[in-house]
């Protein structure tokens, strides 16, 4: 139906320039033209004061696939777009009608990215459901509370993915998959020492606020080296970090195994040393250092957590060989006590990709929902800037642009900014709003100025009797070039929640509407809409042969009329 209605209207404009030349001859071909080239162009932008603008169609690919950030805003209507050749017959139609609907903008090039939403803003159902629900490449989830497995588990089966879901609260099945980390940290490994302060490093949380930073080295220190005891010397039915947690726990337990690793070998006698400065402390600093290390072990004793950790039903290897989705699933009640499982979850599977490899074809995401209260982690620090070689791709999810200085301390959250597609949406403080504002930059606007005058003078004499008057208007009209912000802060504070702005390298400002999964991208129109739309496009057909038919002298009212 849509190519009988372009062909409809292709024919439309062809007798509307017959009908032109009929009237105005080459005159009305050179208008027709001059029409053309002015409203054709691409106008220049006005540069005294500023270059900033949206993004507009013409810099979007929007047949191309990737991070879906909603629909373009102000997508463009053209008379003429019935002869764009680049234009379905479709989108041509609509947009000829002024009809066409606001296109969905998809970014193929993204490699990180960060969502800047409010509670409630729509994170899961417009960014995380959605890129489960398409996204065919394999990727481990953040989810808290479930909601993005509910909605997208059968998808991804049906893409062919094994679906993992550590889910130790059994928020979603009541048979989780469990993961234990040291089951893939080889004790005969040159880098072992490294997995394992590694995982101490994952489980020791960062604010870079602490008074005293002598405490939380200290604690990771006591827990690298016990992970390290443990992968070397324990049975393999016995290596997990619950059994890390216990032997800290006990003083006994801790004082038992220094002996036995200041008398090993393993590693060149680093084993050795390690057990050695365990022995640093006494008395009341090691009673400090002690309930330092408990702190960040306490989540070992949930029973939940425990039994997470002691086996693992699945290889994280499989992220890099096979098709798999990873769901690290938690109630919303216990995330922050569950945070270091959540941790040392996230970083075994961040490795896991790094030791597959350097592979440019292959991509592995990571979906970090509430990334706020994950906190400050190396492993993600390096998956920034340093992983993307090996497919790592990272979207990770704030409420709000402050958490940044918790979780990327020193500077740090700069550099996020600096290597990620950035996406604000329903901002409702005023800092973000000024930086956001600050970042759109500056535009070049004309203003027109003017006004009227008028007056009167009545001029008399006693002498003669003469007398005069006379009356004058004057009309002014200026224009002149002004400065202005693309948007001010203020005018975001009150934005729609669910128009979000997104920056993304080597482009303008993208200005869209989020698109909640439950909500189709592109409503379907009714066939009576588009039934009413070709009876539109006939008639606008025999309107121009009409037109062409006076031009031409024909009296059509005679013809209609005539006898056989």
């Amino acid at each position: 139906m849509y190519k009988i209605m372009r062909l409809l209207l292709i024919a439309m404009w062809l007798v509307l320039c017959c009908a032109l030349f009929r009237f105005l001859g080459w005159l009305g071909v050179a208008l027709l033209i001059g029409i053309a080239y002015k409203y054709g162009r691409k106008r220049k932008p006005l540069s005294a004061h500023g270059t900033a603008r949206w993004a507009t169609e013409d810099d979007l690919d929007l047949d191309a696939g990737g991070l879906c950030i909603g629909k373009l805003e102000v997508p463009s209507h053209s008379l003429l777009a019935v002869f764009n050749p680049k234009m379905k017959s479709r989108d041509a139609c609509l947009a000829a009608m002024n009809k066409r609907p606001w296109p969905l903008v998809r970014l193929p090039n993204v490699i990180h990215s960060a969502i800047f939403i409010p509670t409630g803003g729509g994170k899961g159902a417009a960014f995380g459901i959605p890129h489960g629900l398409s996204c065919t490449e394999n990727t481990v989830f953040v989810d808290l509370g479930g909601e993005i497995a509910r909605a997208t588990m059968e998808a991804r089966l049906k893409m062919g993915h094994r679906v993992v879901l550590l889910d130790p609260h059994h928020v979603i099945t009541d048979q989780p998959d469990s993961l234990n980390v040291l089951d893939f940290i080889r004790a005969d490994s040159p880098d072992a020492l490294d997995a394992c302060r590694a995982l101490a490093e994952s489980l020791v949380i960062r604010t870079g606020q602490e008074r005293e930073p002598h405490w939380p080295e200290v604690a990771e220190d006591n827990i690298s080296s016990t992970i390290a005891h443990v992968v070397h010397n324990a049975p393999p039915d016995d290596r997990s970090l619950e059994t890390v947690a216990g032997i800290l726990a006990d003083p006994e337990d801790r004082a038992g195994i220094i002996p036995v690793m200041q008398q090993s070998t393993a590693y060149g006698g680093i084993m050795a040393r390690m057990g050695a400065r365990m022995t640093h402390y006494k008395d009341k600093e090691l009673a400090s250092v002690m309930t330092t290390v408990g702190r960040y072990l306490r989540v070992f004793d949930s029973p939940a957590i425990a039994a997470s950790v002691r086996k693992s039903t699945f290889n994280p290897a499989d992220l890099v060989t096979g098709r798999i989705s990873v769901f690290i699933i938690t109630k919303p009640e216990f995330l922050r006590v569950d945070v270091p499982w959540i941790r040392i979850c996230l970083s075994t599977l961040l490795q896991a990709v790094v030791k597959g490899g350097a592979n440019r074809d292959r991509r592995v995401h990571y979906l970090v929902d509430e990334a706020g209260s994950v906190g400050s982690m190396s492993c993600l620090d390096d998956a920034l800037d340093k992983y993307r070689k090996h497919g790592v791709r990272l979207i990770l999810m704030y409420q709000a642009l402050g958490q940044l200085k918790a979780c990327w301390p020193d500077g740090k959250d700069m550099v996020l900014l600096a290597n990620t597609t950035t996406i604000f949406a329903g901002t409702n403080d005023l800092s973000t709003a000024q930086m956001v504002s600050e970042r759109l930059g500056d535009e070049t606007r004309v203003v027109t100025s003017g006004g009227r005058s008028s007056g009167w003078s009545h001029q008399a004499s006693n002498h003669n009797g003469q007398q005069s008057s006379s009356y004058s208007v004057n009309d002014s009209d200026n224009w002149s070039q002004i400065q202005r912000r693309l948007l001010k802060p203020e005018e975001l504070l009150t934005l729609d929640p669910h128009t979000a702005i997104t920056f993304h390298p080597g482009l303008p400002p993208i200005r869209t509407q989020l698109v909640p999964y439950y909500q189709s991208a592109e409503p379907r129109r009714s066939w009576l809409a588009d039934a009413w739309m070709m009876v539109q496009c006939l008639a606008m057909l025999l309107g121009a042969l009409l037109l062409l038919g006076g031009a031409m002298g024909i009296n059509i009212h005679h013809w209609f009329a005539r006898t056989p």
